[in-house]
Protein backbone atom coordinates (compact mmCIF):
# COMPACT_ATOMS: atom_id res chain seq x y z
CA UNK A 1 0.00 0.00 0.00
CA UNK A 2 1.46 3.51 -1.18
CA UNK A 3 1.84 6.48 1.27
CA UNK A 4 0.65 9.64 0.10
CA UNK A 5 3.77 12.15 -0.21
CA UNK A 6 4.49 14.46 2.41
CA UNK A 7 3.79 17.88 2.01
CA UNK A 8 6.30 20.50 1.28
CA UNK A 9 7.13 22.58 4.39
CA UNK A 10 6.75 26.46 4.07
CA UNK A 11 10.46 26.90 3.56
CA UNK A 12 10.87 24.25 1.15
CA UNK A 13 7.68 25.62 -1.02
CA UNK A 14 9.34 29.36 -0.70
CA UNK A 15 13.08 28.17 -1.80
CA UNK A 16 10.75 26.23 -4.88
CA UNK A 17 9.27 29.33 -5.50
CA UNK A 18 12.60 31.83 -4.94
CA UNK A 19 14.39 28.83 -7.83
CA UNK A 20 11.21 29.15 -10.21
CA UNK A 21 11.86 33.46 -10.28
CA UNK A 22 15.45 33.07 -10.62
CA UNK A 23 15.10 30.88 -13.89
CA UNK A 24 12.22 32.69 -14.99
CA UNK A 25 15.26 36.14 -15.02
CA UNK A 26 17.74 34.18 -16.66
CA UNK A 27 15.85 32.81 -19.45
CA UNK A 28 14.55 36.23 -20.11
CA UNK A 29 17.77 38.08 -19.09
CA UNK A 30 20.33 36.22 -20.61
CA UNK A 31 19.81 36.67 -23.91
CA UNK A 32 18.70 39.88 -23.96
CA UNK A 33 22.11 40.37 -22.24
CA UNK A 34 23.98 38.26 -24.92
CA UNK A 35 22.33 40.38 -27.80
CA UNK A 36 23.20 43.64 -27.02
CA UNK A 37 27.08 42.37 -26.49
CA UNK A 38 27.47 41.05 -29.65
CA UNK A 39 25.95 43.64 -31.27
CA UNK A 40 27.37 46.46 -29.69
CA UNK A 41 30.78 44.21 -30.91
CA UNK A 42 30.21 44.73 -34.61
CA UNK A 43 29.10 41.06 -34.78
CA UNK A 44 26.76 41.41 -37.55
CA UNK A 45 29.05 43.79 -39.71
CA UNK A 46 31.02 43.62 -42.71
CA UNK A 47 33.58 46.45 -44.06
CA UNK A 48 36.55 47.01 -46.47
CA UNK A 49 38.49 49.65 -47.36
CA UNK A 50 41.44 51.74 -47.02
CA UNK A 51 41.79 54.16 -43.54
CA UNK A 52 42.80 57.35 -45.17
CA UNK A 53 42.62 59.74 -41.66
CA UNK A 54 40.86 59.63 -38.26
CA UNK A 55 39.30 62.45 -35.54
CA UNK A 56 38.69 62.10 -32.12
CA UNK A 57 35.28 61.14 -30.38
CA UNK A 58 33.28 64.16 -29.45
CA UNK A 59 34.93 65.96 -26.47
CA UNK A 60 37.73 64.76 -26.56
CA UNK A 61 41.46 66.49 -27.67
CA UNK A 62 42.73 62.76 -28.84
CA UNK A 63 45.42 62.66 -26.58
CA UNK A 64 46.04 58.82 -25.15
CA UNK A 65 42.39 57.81 -26.40
CA UNK A 66 41.97 54.26 -26.93
CA UNK A 67 39.72 54.58 -29.74
CA UNK A 68 38.90 56.75 -32.26
CA UNK A 69 36.71 57.37 -35.25
CA UNK A 70 38.64 56.24 -38.45
CA UNK A 71 37.54 57.15 -42.27
CA UNK A 72 37.53 54.35 -44.33
CA UNK A 73 37.67 54.57 -48.28
CA UNK A 74 35.85 51.56 -49.86
CA UNK A 75 35.73 50.31 -53.08
CA UNK A 76 33.00 52.11 -54.29
CA UNK A 77 35.03 55.51 -53.40
CA UNK A 78 32.28 55.97 -50.40
CA UNK A 79 33.20 56.87 -47.29
CA UNK A 80 32.55 54.52 -44.19
CA UNK A 81 33.24 56.03 -40.33
CA UNK A 82 33.91 53.74 -37.62
CA UNK A 83 35.16 53.70 -33.74
CA UNK A 84 38.31 51.41 -33.42
CA UNK A 85 40.88 51.04 -31.53
CA UNK A 86 44.34 52.90 -31.73
CA UNK A 87 46.28 50.77 -30.86
CA UNK A 88 45.61 48.85 -33.93
CA UNK A 89 46.83 52.16 -36.25
CA UNK A 90 50.21 52.61 -34.50
CA UNK A 91 52.79 52.80 -36.61
CA UNK A 92 50.77 54.09 -39.53
CA UNK A 93 51.08 58.12 -40.37
CA UNK A 94 47.40 58.85 -40.45
CA UNK A 95 46.17 62.68 -41.05
CA UNK A 96 43.89 64.17 -38.35
CA UNK A 97 40.28 64.88 -40.22
CA UNK A 98 38.54 67.11 -37.56
CA UNK A 99 35.30 67.24 -39.94
CA UNK A 100 35.52 63.60 -40.48
CA UNK A 101 36.13 64.45 -44.60
CA UNK A 102 39.21 62.59 -45.65
CA UNK A 103 42.20 64.86 -47.53
CA UNK A 104 42.41 64.36 -50.97
CA UNK A 105 45.65 62.66 -51.18
CA UNK A 106 45.78 59.10 -49.71
CA UNK A 107 49.02 58.58 -47.04
CA UNK A 108 51.32 56.53 -48.45
CA UNK A 109 51.14 53.56 -45.34
CA UNK A 110 47.23 53.86 -45.60
CA UNK A 111 46.73 50.63 -43.98
CA UNK A 112 43.76 47.99 -45.45
CA UNK A 113 41.21 47.64 -42.95
CA UNK A 114 38.89 44.58 -43.60
CA UNK A 115 36.60 42.74 -41.12
CA UNK A 116 33.72 39.50 -42.07
CA UNK A 117 30.33 39.04 -41.09
CA UNK A 118 29.47 37.17 -37.75
CA UNK A 119 33.30 37.63 -36.84
CA UNK A 120 34.56 39.23 -33.39
CA UNK A 121 38.08 40.60 -35.23
CA UNK A 122 39.09 42.61 -37.93
CA UNK A 123 42.50 42.71 -39.59
CA UNK A 124 44.79 45.87 -40.61
CA UNK A 125 47.33 44.64 -43.06
CA UNK A 126 46.45 41.29 -42.00
CA UNK A 127 47.00 41.39 -38.28
CA UNK A 128 43.64 40.25 -36.34
CA UNK A 129 42.29 43.24 -33.90
CA UNK A 130 39.01 41.99 -31.20
CA UNK A 131 36.12 43.98 -31.74
CA UNK A 132 34.74 44.11 -28.36
CA UNK A 133 35.46 46.81 -25.68
CA UNK A 134 34.89 47.03 -22.07
CA UNK A 135 32.73 49.74 -22.77
CA UNK A 136 30.47 46.73 -24.44
CA UNK A 137 30.04 45.18 -21.32
CA UNK A 138 27.98 48.13 -19.92
CA UNK A 139 24.49 46.97 -20.57
CA UNK A 140 25.18 43.35 -19.47
CA UNK A 141 26.47 44.12 -15.93
CA UNK A 142 23.97 46.83 -15.63
CA UNK A 143 21.46 44.01 -16.36
CA UNK A 144 22.99 41.87 -14.07
CA UNK A 145 23.04 44.60 -10.96
CA UNK A 146 19.82 46.13 -12.01
CA UNK A 147 17.73 44.07 -13.08
CA UNK A 148 16.72 41.10 -11.60
CA UNK A 149 16.48 43.70 -7.83
CA UNK A 150 13.52 45.48 -10.09
CA UNK A 151 12.39 41.65 -10.55
CA UNK A 152 12.24 40.83 -7.12
CA UNK A 153 11.20 44.18 -6.06
CA UNK A 154 8.04 43.82 -8.68
CA UNK A 155 7.42 40.23 -7.77
CA UNK A 156 7.97 40.05 -3.85
CA UNK A 157 7.95 43.80 -2.85
CA UNK A 158 11.60 43.39 -1.81
CA UNK A 159 15.30 43.88 -3.75
CA UNK A 160 16.92 41.35 -1.84
CA UNK A 161 14.06 38.60 -1.84
CA UNK A 162 13.66 36.22 -5.11
CA UNK A 163 10.36 35.15 -3.46
CA UNK A 164 7.36 36.08 -1.61
CA UNK A 165 7.77 35.01 2.19
CA UNK A 166 5.11 32.27 3.43
CA UNK A 167 2.74 33.25 5.27
CA UNK A 168 0.01 30.66 7.22
CA UNK A 169 -3.35 30.57 6.41
CA UNK A 170 -5.71 32.44 8.13
CA UNK A 171 -8.07 30.78 10.69
CA UNK A 172 -11.51 30.85 10.15
CA UNK A 173 -13.54 31.27 13.32
CA UNK A 174 -17.45 30.14 13.54
CA UNK A 175 -20.12 31.63 15.81
CA UNK A 176 -21.96 28.41 16.75
CA UNK A 177 -22.13 28.88 20.81
CA UNK A 178 -22.83 32.48 20.29
CA UNK A 179 -25.80 31.71 17.38
CA UNK A 180 -26.67 29.51 20.29
CA UNK A 181 -27.05 31.42 23.14
CA UNK A 182 -29.03 34.27 20.98
CA UNK A 183 -31.70 31.68 19.77
CA UNK A 184 -31.78 30.48 23.38
CA UNK A 185 -32.47 34.02 24.70
CA UNK A 186 -34.90 34.50 22.45
CA UNK A 187 -37.11 31.52 23.10
CA UNK A 188 -37.28 32.71 26.47
CA UNK A 189 -39.45 36.01 25.90
CA UNK A 190 -43.40 36.01 25.62
CA UNK A 191 -44.46 34.51 23.10
CA UNK A 192 -45.93 36.08 19.38
CA UNK A 193 -49.02 38.42 20.02
CA UNK A 194 -50.91 36.38 17.25
CA UNK A 195 -50.57 33.90 19.82
CA UNK A 196 -52.51 35.50 22.75
CA UNK A 197 -55.82 34.91 23.46
CA UNK A 198 -58.47 38.12 23.19
CA UNK A 199 -61.33 39.05 25.13
CA UNK A 200 -62.36 39.30 28.63
CA UNK A 201 -61.99 36.38 31.14
CA UNK A 202 -65.10 35.36 32.69
CA UNK A 203 -65.90 35.07 36.23
CA UNK A 204 -67.35 31.75 37.88
CA UNK A 205 -70.56 32.56 39.30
Amino acid sequence: MSTPDPEPTPSGATTKAALRGLLVYLLFATPLAATWFLYSADLFDAYHGVATCYRPLPGSDGIGDRVMRFVLERPSKSDLELVLPTDAFTGHDLPRCPNGIPPRKRAEDAPTVHKDAFALSFGVEGRAWPTPTPADLFFPVLLALLGLPLRNYFATGSPFHLAGRHTPPPILRTNQGKSGRSRGAAGKGPPPSHLRKSGKRRRRR
